[in-house]
């Protein structure tokens, strides 16, 4: 008697997939770790094997690496109005001064060193940076304490201003030059390249003082070059007189400008302690005492070079002058219209008004009688009062420009106008040629030698006026503005550092990422394989065992 098995059970079909499925994952699981366990030898073998080419390919690249290095030179601006970034005459400073081309070209071409890189790479691998490890603190303490959730808007308020005071005082003018070695830069000497550090701010310093004039203030004044003694001989005398004139004018101004820098009037140069107050007395005497009474004699003796030539140049001048003179009245004019128009458009603004006030005052009053006094009241009025004293002050800053505008161009009129007398009557003087019995005629030769000799006079005093005013000039700017003549000093000596880009503990870094992923890798490729041949002789097994079934 055979007994029959049960039907399977249809009523619950999830239990038994989830069985199947627990069932085939603790095999999956059991094959891989039976394969790893298998191929254990093979695993280590190759891990070894990865890892020790990943290290000794890590220290190739590493041994073999180039070493970059960087000399440093670190010094401090010592001249005032670096806060302001202003050298001491007010001209702008900025680092880039330090690196320009003119600098960097005299230190190139004055230690030769295009015997190692050109003036491109030169140019290149150099660099100024400013640093301020006061200040680096100074930032994160204050940052720290503007982090604390807890503060008032005061108190941040508070911080904030507190930061920004200590900031001012710690923001120390101390920067670094820097020269970074290339590739080709390695056979350059460390000692030559500390000589071209230094060379480069000397040289720097130089520039500044000489070319820019950096410690100097920034007046142009005449020189030596303004007026020629050879040029005195050549011309005629009521040209020489002329250019002797308009030179005592152009010293006199430059001494002017030089007595309103604070100071100038103690100034004294010479052995006999001259003074600007000194000089200007001198140009006034010279003026009055020796051209004006030597322009007299040459009207009175009608002496002259090449008459044609001085009649020229008279009336070159007059011509000049009427046109300096009829651009002077048309600026006079343009000026006056424009402030009298100003002045009607504003009075009828002020007028119309003036008329809207009344109006909305009375509207005013009517809309704000029922409110209570206790309230205070900000009426049209009280705006209109603010308006119009903004508008006020406004006007009157308007009128003041145009109204010195007006005297300035009245002024010139009146040099204008002096000038061209002085011309007019020296040009009669010339063409009238009164006859005078009174003059003998040695009386013209000697008129020659007189003018001849207070010309190189008056040249003698310009010229030894003109090199006391430089004097005065270069002591005004050296005591006001840098009285050491120091630009910068070293703070710290030159130091070298050794730089690579790949650095040790980098290294051992990507050495274990990469032998991380190798051996992974090795553990994905070997679980792969040993699955595929489980999988072949579970294939082949079950055929076996299907072909045994048969047979029986």
């Amino acid at each position: 008697m055979h007994e029959t098995l049960p039907p399977p059970s249809k009523s619950h079909p999830d239990i038994q997939s989830r069985a199947v499925a627990e069932t085939e994952d603790e095999i999956l699981l059991k094959d891989l770790i039976l394969t790893l366990w298998h191929y254990r030898s093979i695993i280590v073998t190759l891990s070894i094997s990865v890892i020790f080419i990943i290290a000794a390919a890590a220290a190739y690249i590493y041994l073999r690496q180039q070493t970059e290095k960087m000399v440093s030179l670190e010094f401090k601006i010592e001249f005032e109005g670096i806060e302001k970034n202003e050298y001491p005459n007010g001209l702008k400073f900025s680092t880039a001064d330090i690196l320009s081309t003119a600098v960097l070209s005299e230190v190139y071409e004055e230690n030769n060193l295009k015997r190692y890189f050109g003036f491109p790479e030169f140019k290149g691998a150099l660099t100024v940076y400013q640093i301020n490890d006061k200040l680096k603190f100074l930032e994160y303490e204050y940052a720290e304490k503007l982090g604390q959730e807890n503060l008032t808007i005061e108190e941040r308020d508070r911080l904030e201003d507190e930061f920004l005071e200590k900031k001012k005082t710690s923001l120390l003018p101390i920067y670094t030059l820097s020269l970074y070695y290339s590739e080709r830069m390695n056979s350059i000497p460390e000692s030559l390249v500390a000589k071209v550090l230094n060379h480069i701010l000397g040289t720097w310093a130089n520039h500044a003082d000489r070319v820019k004039g950096v410690n100097r203030y920034q007046y142009s004044l005449v020189s030596r070059n303004i007026l020629s003694e050879k040029d005195l001989q050549i011309q005629d005398y009521s040209v020489a007189q002329d250019m002797l004139r308009i030179a005592i004018e152009r010293i006199s101004d430059d001494i002017k400008k030089l007595r309103l820098i604070p100071g100038a009037q103690a100034v004294k140069v010479g052995d006999k302690a001259t003074s600007l107050q000194d000089l200007q007395f001198r140009m006034e005497d010279v003026q009055q005492f020796k051209l004006g009474p030597l322009t007299g004699l040459i009207r009175q003796s009608g002496v002259s070079k090449d008459e044609s030539i001085t009649l020229g140049y008279l009336l070159n001048r007059l011509f000049e002058l009427n046109l300096k003179e009829e651009a002077a009245s048309a600026n006079a004019a343009v000026y006056e219209n424009s402030l009298s128009q100003y002045i009607q458009r504003t009075r009828g603004a002020l007028t119309k008004m003036g008329e809207n006030n009344a109006i909305t005052s009375q509207l005013n009053q009517g809309a704000t009688g029922n409110v209570p006094a206790m309230i205070p009241q900000f009426g049209a009025s009280f705006l209109d009062n603010l308006i119009e004293m903004a508008q006020e002050n406004s006007d009157m800053a308007f009128r003041q420009r145009i109204s010195e505008k007006v005297i300035e161009a009245s002024l010139t009129k009146v040099e204008i106008h002096i000038d061209k007398k002085y011309y007019q009557e020296l040009y009669n003087t010339i063409t009238a040629k009164p006859a005078d019995d009174n003059i003998t005629s040695d009386y013209p030769k000697s008129a020659i030698d007189r003018i001849n000799r207070t010309h190189k006079e008056i040249y003698d005093a310009l010229m030894q006026t003109v090199d006391e005013i430089t004097a005065i000039y270069l002591d005004l700017s050296k005591y006001n503005l840098n009285p050491e003549s120091l630009l910068y000093t070293l703070t710290k000596p030159v130091s070298t550092v050794s730089n690579k880009h790949l650095y040790l503990r980098k290294a051992i870094n990507y050495i274990i990422i990469a032998s991380a992923f190798a051996i992974t890798a090795i553990f994905l490729v070997v679980l792969v394989i040993g699955s595929f041949i489980n999988g072949s002789r579970r294939q082949k097994s079950k055929q076996s065992l299907d072909s045994s079934k048969i047979d029986i």
